[in-house]
């Protein structure tokens, strides 16, 4: 394997123009020194932005993994490992393991030993970054490789995991001991002033529109980033985003989820576009598809700009602007009386799950001006009494 692929392997990503995230620069600096710290969020996050960024402000040692597909070998895994601490050994360091395959037959217990020796001959307070966790290919025995890198952290040491999902079921212990730290979706999503520092480097001040981009973005880093992109040379007299600030999102959202689905789960993901919030059944019953709820929970557990509510059944939440997208693709796939109908079809859906105001919503926007009077007097009796007028 040639040293170029090696040292990208290895090698921590460069910045440009990244804005240090005070806030959760601290949320680090209370948790770095656990064994380890689960960062996981949606695509276009910044989770690899704030860790990159987090350990060159605070100066620390650090080794940065790529986790690809080859991982599947344990043998590259330690080979590049190994590698990797090359630039920070300390003088008189003993060499680490090799990995041969006799070990196959008793993989933790070598990595029990390979790590061991790994952070004796580091320096204290180092951090290992593993990037990009999810791209570990199933069945291979990472998870218990990691485990096994845990129990031999040292005191002020910390293994940081990258990763699009939540840290693996098996990890539940370690939770419960205290040795892992979790930074979700909530922690990651940028705050109005985060968006307000990003705007300011490309020299957009005006309030109104960075509250309006803070807003559609829901904070994603990704969206703001590809929305700024977007607004060129806009005068901001109008006081509303141009629809071109969305479609560089829009072209995101295409490459990375919708155009690479089979035919069945594009047609399920447009037949639920208009809803707010679905719980499983619905988009069963929407959608004429059983596979429905399935891809749901596959698309909320690889942070694929979908959020779940717990309650009796789940409720899935699409961000916004995906939302957006699938609308405005579905848009494209039918005609005007097509469109406004299956609005429609979803309003009655919504009323009759009890969501009077978004069903309301979807009848004005289809022009369904009987059935939307038919609603109103039909619950304007307790609109009234909740003191809603």
């Amino acid at each position: 394997m040639s040293k170029k692929v090696t040292l990208a392997k290895i090698s921590r990503p460069r910045l440009f123009g990244v804005v240090p995230r005070e806030r959760l620069f601290a949320l680090l600096d209370h948790n770095i020194g656990r064994p380890l710290v689960w960062i996981s969020g949606p695509p276009g996050a910044g989770k690899t932005a704030l860790v990159a960024s987090y350990i060159e402000d605070r100066e620390s040692p650090a080794i940065w993994y790529q986790i690809d597909s080859g991982d599947a070998d344990p043998a590259s895994l330690f080979n590049y490992l190994a590698l990797a601490t090359e630039a920070l050994v300390t003088a008189g360091s003993a060499s680490l393991p090799k990995f041969v395959p006799e070990h196959l037959s008793d993989i933790p217990s070598f990595a029990r030993l390979f790590f061991r020796a790994f952070f004796a001959r580091l320096p204290e307070g180092l951090v290992l970054v593993l990037d990009n966790y999810q791209e570990a290919p199933d069945g291979t025995a990472l998870d218990e490789i990691l485990r096994q890198a845990i129990a031999e952290v040292p005191p002020g040491n910390s293994v940081i995991a990258i990763c699009r999902v939540g840290a693996p079921q098996s990890f539940v212990q370690l939770a419960a001991s205290g040795a892992l730290a979790v930074i979700g979706w909530d922690d990651l999503q940028l705050s109005l002033d985060e968006v307000r520092a990003i705007a300011m480097q490309r020299s957009v001040t005006d309030d109104w529109l960075v509250n309006a981009l803070h807003q559609q973005s829901q904070g994603w880093a990704a969206g703001i980033t590809l929305m700024l992109e977007r607004l060129g040379h806009f005068d901001g007299k109008s006081q509303e985003l141009p629809t071109e600030t969305r479609e560089s999102v829009f072209d995101y959202f295409a490459s990375l989820i919708f155009d690479q689905a089979p035919e069945a789960t594009r047609h399920i993901l447009l037949s639920i576009a208009f809803l707010p919030r679905v719980s499983p059944t619905l988009a069963r019953e929407l959608s004429c598809n059983d596979k429905a709820p399935d891809l749901l929970e596959d698309l909320y557990r690889r942070r694929m700009f979908t959020d779940r509510r717990a309650g009796a059944e789940p409720v899935y939440q699409f961000h916004a602007l995906f939302r957006e997208f699938l609308q405005m693709r579905l848009r494209e796939s039918v005609d005007a009386v097509e469109f406004a109908r299956l609005k429609v079809r979803c309003a009655k859906v919504l009323e009759a799950e009890g969501d009077i105001e978004s069903a309301m919503d979807l009848r004005i926007a289809a022009e369904s001006w009987d059935e939307a009077v038919r609603t109103i007097l039909k619950e304007a009796k307790g609109l009234l009494n909740s003191g809603r007028r």
